[in-house]
C-alpha cells in the first residue's frame, strides 16, 4: 500500500471507531436541560410532606366541551375550587385569616387527543389522611367535575416526579400561595418531610 492510502485506511478506521464510541451528552443539550429541569422541580416539591396525590379529570357533560376540552384556567379554577371547600371543612369559614389550610401543586397534563386533566399533590400541617375522607372528597369531584383518584402516596420524590414529568414538556404547574409559609411552619430543611 502506499502511504496515502495507508494513512486514508487508518482515517477510516479512526472515523468508524468514533461513531461507534459512546458520546458524551453535552453539558447544554436540551435533554439534559429538560432532565435538569425537572430533577429541580422534584427536589423543591420533594421537600414538602404530601399527603394525597390525585389526578382529576373532566366529565364532558359536565364542564368542558363536548369534544372534552377543558381550557387549562378553567381547570385550574376547579382544582381551588376543590381546595378552598377542603379547607373551609378542615379549618373552618376563616382558615385562610387564622394562616390554615392546606398546600398543594398542581400540574396540567394533556393527553395525545388533547383532553387535560390534573395531577395534583396536597398536604397539611397535620396528616390529611386522618382528618379528611379521601371517599368523601373523590365524590365531591365527581358530583362537581368528573372523575377523581386519591391516594396516600407511598414515596414522596416518586409523585413529585410524575407531577413534575409533563411540566417540562411545556405543561403548567400551580402552586399554593402559602407554600413558602408552610415551609418555614414545618421547620422543613434540605432533606424535606415533618419534622416532630
Amino acid at each position: 500500500m502506499t502511504s496515502s492510502l495507508q494513512e486514508r485506511a487508518e482515517e477510516l478506521g479512526r472515523e468508524r471507531t468514533e461513531e461507534h464510541a459512546p458520546k458524551p451528552e453535552r453539558p447544554h443539550s436540551r435533554r439534559s436541560g429538560t432532565r435538569q429541569l425537572q430533577d429541580a422541580w422534584v427536589e423543591f416539591l420533594g421537600r414538602y410532606p404530601w399527603d394525597w396525590f390525585c389526578t382529576f379529570t373532566f366529565d364532558p357533560g359536565k364542564h368542558s366541551s363536548p369534544n372534552g376540552f377543558v381550557h387549562p384556567e378553567k381547570a385550574l379554577k376547579a382544582t381551588r375550587l376543590f381546595v378552598n371547600d377542603l379547607n373551609r371543612t378542615l379549618f373552618g369559614k376563616r382558615w385562610k385569616q387564622h394562616g390554615d389550610g392546606v398546600h398543594y401543586a398542581v400540574a396540567l397534563e394533556r393527553h395525545k387527543s388533547g383532553i387535560l386533566h390534573l395531577h395534583a399533590l396536597i398536604g397539611s400541617k397535620e396528616n390529611l389522611n386522618t382528618s379528611a375522607s379521601r371517599v368523601d372528597w373523590k365524590e365531591w369531584w365527581y358530583r362537581n367535575f368528573g372523575i377523581a383518584r386519591i391516594e396516600e402516596p407511598t414515596e414522596q420524590n416518586g409523585v413529585a416526579a410524575y407531577c413534575t414529568k409533563y411540566v417540562v414538556k411545556g405543561g403548567e404547574i400551580e402552586l399554593s400561595d402559602n407554600l413558602a409559609t408552610r415551609f418555614r411552619q414545618l421547620g422543613l430543611g434540605l432533606s424535606g418531610g415533618r419534622t416532630k
